[in-house]
């Protein structure tokens, strides 16, 4: 990351021209209200409102300031062409704008990842300008040191030393020229260090020197880096002496520096003694007198020499004590917490104190504390954080690594590994905070003392990644969270919103495994009894009446307990009877007993079932739905043995009645009274049916059941099982007899559709095609209706007709999508039951063009996604056929056109798509027992480890597990060695 330039902070992408610019123009009062629009815009480009900013700046009109504001907004956004088309039309490419701007474009290259196109731009201006001109000094250097800074973020140490020695030539300042000069030697020393061709590394050490010597001159920190690194240089040649005797003859200057930092740091209140060089100093002497001992003692040398290496040696007349290397540790380690060294220099006091005790019996009295190892961890975290917060994420991430192998197990560790995460993310370096994250869930998920910080760490990555917009990588952030934190107090809710969050988005079968896991896990939570609910509502919008009838009843008993358990109980209580009546005629008397007791529960005191006013209004609708249902339960009951038919039906007009008395104006009364009207006809009472259908039209005129109250007669017969006078109900109305439009006509067509009830439904479009009318929005629809219907009822070749002529009238119909897999169905249909060979083949043809037409004119991904499936099950139907009247090759040919159509499914769709995911996962369970069928054990075996992948929380894992299973062994049994054969003389 950039840190901070020798005389301006190098803070934004832009730094270098802006400050150009900034300089360029003289201020003026005019000028104020500009100026300050300026830094507004550029207030909200660093706040991440762009949009904004951009605004604010169209607002200013042209001007080079705003030019330059909006280049920083393309660059931010990554729009690089037009930066660099707007460049191309300056009339000075060479100008100190065009370069700032260039450099600028630069800044963005390297912030996203684009580190060739950066460097080629630094490259070009440092050949371009070899000596910087006079009036560029500032901006020569402020850039030639920035690329000096992003060389060595990308480790390009040899070459950040030609930058940096660009920078040199641009310094004025005596104190910027010291610092570069000392930054320029730390960074030969590190690429000296690296050198493995030893001309090279002593050329580079030479370098160094004279860098450092050049050093000495003053007496600032830069004197006591020079002291280091001469005696670093020192211990890179193997001259261990050498370097101790340079750190004691310069003592007594580092010490000065050492204490004007102390006195400096009482009147300012900051600690500066994290750049002090004694520290350095001394743990780099400490260092070398515990490897020399080291290396004394392994090869066998004077033992005497490494015990004075490690503990010193006692004053002797003349001659004062010399500390060893415990005495430097510790000195570090107690005096200087917030150094880098410091964490390191207790590690080692440690290693010299074993050593001391096993190899000479010796005893440190000096012990470090566990406060004291508090007081160097908290210091070293607050330093690390410090360049975090500053956006020095590099600086950062090394200073946390450096926590983290001191401080493992300490109090900042689960700090110091969220903010490593982050910082990594920050650098772009996603595998390494995978691999941080995943070791905050599972080493500190599984202690209870550690798991809420480790759950609130991995759900704030989470966070992270949303706002960068990264959808996949927050989606995995949450896998480990529910995989590791499983405990965590926010799980449950968690899993609830993001169930929530699939069910309305239709993704019902992530949205079922959400509410399963609640239910599995949860039963503690306050979520638990939505989940309940959630469940419940998935079942029975998937057509699982019994799971939802079984899920209902374990809700209702968990709530039944309570003092108040709400609207949720009794709308349970409702949606059970609900789900009985779905079941089947069987179970009505169980449907007709759940809405009594809807009805019981809140006709009296409601106040138990409803905490809300917004509840109450819900509660009232549940009353008057429940008086309804009631109604058509007793409607359709068959009566007792021995009973006239007549019994309930005359009860289902009193729960009729019942209802229009207690809601007059509800939403059910119209239905209510179009449901008497048909019961008193089917009663033989045409009297009492006729004033219930003229009470409908007189009180609700403009309800649906009064405009088409012979159609919602039929509509209800049909409801009610009979069939046959709903039957001569329609047939009147479509006889031409009555008063009914083509228009009424056609919907009750499109109803009975829907109804099944398609004899009845072609009549319908029939009477509206035999009327000639040329009016789209009667012929189209009814050509299509007609068409469907004539399919379902076997009449293929009518039906095709029909529907092809469709095709050919419209173009660009409306029902070309509808159609077309109609037509493809109804060739598929013909096919399966086709022997003969060739006809079979051009029926599978057609299916297929029409499937295939069907997806050319599908717009949305989904649907284009339901035409693959569609041709990829006509080539499975073909392979059964084949297998039926041709043979097994062909068959296992066809399989493999359906594999190959369902890969592409496979592979190009995506699986985080809400609407998309649940065809990819049906495209991979129908394609994996094909690829079994097939024996192609190796790709089936692939594709379930890509499906549990995939979908963690799929549908199908049972059945993939198991298909798994099957290709792990049928590869294994191949794999395996054939026996050998039997001795001769034998029995085999």
């Amino acid at each position: 990351m950039l840190r901070r330039g020798p005389e301006h902070a190098v803070a934004s992408a832009l730094g270098g021209c802006l400050l150009f610019l900034a300089a360029g123009w003289a201020q003026t009062p005019a000028q104020d209200s500009r100026e300050t629009e300026l830094r507004y815009a550029d207030g909200l480009k660093k706040l991440g409102l762009p949009d904004y900013a951009e605004i604010v700046l169209n607002r200013l009109g042209a001007g080079a300031k705003v030019d330059a504001l909006k280049m920083e907004l393309l660059i931010g956004k990554g729009q690089f062409e037009e930066v660099k088309a707007y460049i191309a039309r300056l009339p000075n490419p060479d100008s100190q704008e065009a370069w700032s701007l260039k450099l600028a474009l630069a800044d963005g290259y390297y912030a996203w990842g684009k580190y060739p196109e950066s460097r080629t731009i630094y490259e070009a201006f440092l050949q371009k300008f070899a000596a910087p001109p006079d009036a560029w000094k500032e901006f020569y250097l402020n850039a030639a040191y920035k690329y000096a800074q992003m060389l060595l973020g990308l480790g390009k140490e040899a070459d950040a030393v030609g930058a940096y020695s660009n920078a040199l030539k641009a310094a004025t300042a005596p104190h910027v020229q010291r610092q570069i000069q000392g930054e320029l030697a730390e960074v030969r020393l590190r690429a000296a260090q690296k050198e493995t061709e030893a001309q090279k590394r002593q050329a580079l050490l030479a370098e160094v020197e004279q860098n450092a010597k050049d050093l000495l001159w003053v007496q600032d920190l830069w004197f006591g880096k020079g002291i280091v690194m001469l005696a670093h240089i020192k211990l890179l040649r193997g001259d261990f002496d050498g370097a101790m005797k340079l750190i004691d003859e310069y003592r007594e200057q580092l010490t000065a520096i050492d204490d004007a930092l102390k006195e400096s740091a009482k009147e300012t209140g900051e600690d500066l003694t994290r750049l002090s060089p004694m520290a350095e100093c001394r743990y780099l002497l400490a260092v070398i007198e515990q490897e020399e001992a080291e290396r004394i003692l392994k090869s066998g040398g004077d033992k005497q020499r490494a015990l004075q290496l490690l503990a010193g040696k006692p004053a002797d007349g003349q001659k004062p004590a010399l500390p060893g290397a415990i005495h430097h540790f510790l000195n570090v380690f107690v005096r200087y917490p917030t150094t880098p060294w410091a964490p390191d220099a207790g590690a080692r006091a440690r290693q010299v104190e074993t050593l001391l005790r096993d190899t000479f019996g010796k005893k440190v009295d000096f012990k470090i504390t566990p406060e004291q190892w508090a007081a160097v961890e908290k210091a070293q975290f607050n330093s690390a954080l410090m360049q975090f917060n500053q956006n020095q994420f590099k600086e950062a991430a090394d200073s946390f690594e450096k926590i983290l192998k001191s401080f493992p197990e300490g109090e900042t560790a689960l700090s110091s590994l969220n903010s490593l995460c982050r910082s990594y993310i920050e650098l772009g370096e996603e595998l390494y905070a995978d691999m941080v994250l995943r070791y905050v869930a599972e080493r500190f998920g599984a202690r209870e003392a550690t798991l809420m910080r480790a759950g609130d760490i991995v759900l704030g990555i989470a966070d992270v990644y949303a706002e960068r917009q990264q959808p996949e990588k927050k989606a995995a952030v949450h896998e480990v969270y529910f995989k590791y934190c499983r405990k965590h107090p926010r799980a449950a809710g968690l899993l609830y919103r993001f169930a929530q969050e699939r069910f309305n988005a239709g993704d019902l079968a992530a949205a079922m495994s959400y509410y399963r896991e609640i239910v599995e896990s949860y039963s503690n939570s306050p979520a638990f009894f939505n989940a309940l609910n959630g469940l419940a509502y998935v079942y029975n919008k998937t057509g699982q009446t019994e799971a939802e009838i079984k899920t209902l009843n374990q809700l209702i008993a968990g709530l039944e307990p309570q003092s108040r358990p709400g609207h949720m109980y009794v709308s349970a209580k409702f949606r059970l009877a609900a789900a009985y009546r779905q079941l089947g005629p069987q179970f009505l008397p169980n449907a007709f007993n759940r809405f009594v007791e809807v009805v019981k529960l809140l006709s009296g005191d409601a106040s138990r079932y409803q905490n809300s006013p917004e509840e109450a209004a819900a509660n009232r609708k549940l009353l008057e739905g429940a008086l309804y249902y009631k109604g058509v339960c007793l409607a359709l009951l068959p009566p007792p043995e021995g009973k006239p038919e007549t019994l309930y039906k005359e009860e289902a007009i009193k729960a009729y009645n019942a209802l229009l008395e207690r809601f007059p104006k509800g939403e059910m009364a119209p239905s209510a009274l179009s449901q008497i009207g048909t019961l008193w006809t089917i009663l033989g009472q045409p009297d009492e049916a006729q004033k219930a259908f003229a009470r409908l039209q007189k009180e609700y005129p403009e309800s649906k059941e009064a405009k088409n109250a012979n159609f919602l007669l039929g509509m209800n017969l049909l409801k009610i099982g009979l069939r046959q006078k709903a039957i001569e109900v329609f047939k009147e109305m479509f006889s031409g007899t009555g008063s009914y439009s083509d228009t009424q006509i056609l919907t009750a067509g499109n109803e009975l559709l829907k109804a099944g009830e398609h004899q009845i439904a072609f009549e319908a479009f029939e009477k509206v095609l035999a009327g000639g009318s040329q009016d789209r929005a009667l012929r189209e629809p009814a050509l299509y209706g007609r068409g469907v219907a004539l399919l379902a009822l076997g009449r293929v070749d009518e039906g095709a007709q029909a529907l092809e002529t469709l095709l050919t009238e419209y173009k660009n119909t409306g029902f070309t999508v509808e159609a077309a897999r109609a037509l493809s169905q109804a060739y598929a249909d013909r096919g399966a039951k086709e022997p003969d060979a060739d006809k079979r083949y051009e029926l599978f043809n057609r299916a297929i063009r029409w499937m295939k037409t069907a997806r050319r004119y599908s717009k949305e991904p989904d649907q284009r996604a339901v035409s693959d499936l569609g041709v990829a099950r006509i080539f499975s139907r073909q392979a059964k056929a084949a297998e039926e009247f041709g043979t097994k090759e062909l068959a296992r040919d066809y399989r493999n056109d359906a594999i190959a159509a369902l890969q592409i499914l496979m592979m190009s769709g995506d699986a985080t798509d809400p609407k998309l995911a649940p065809l990819v996962e049906t495209a991979f369970y129908e394609c994996i027992p094909l690829m079994l069928e097939n024996e192609r054990w190796k790709e089936a075996l692939e594709d379930c480890e890509r499906y549990v992948s995939l979908f963690p929380r799929g549908r199908y894992l049972p059945d993939v597990g198991a298909w798994l299973n099957k290709a792990r062994s049928r590869l294994a049994t191949q794999a395996a060695p054939a026996a050998p054969p039997a001795a001769a003389g034998t029995a085999p």
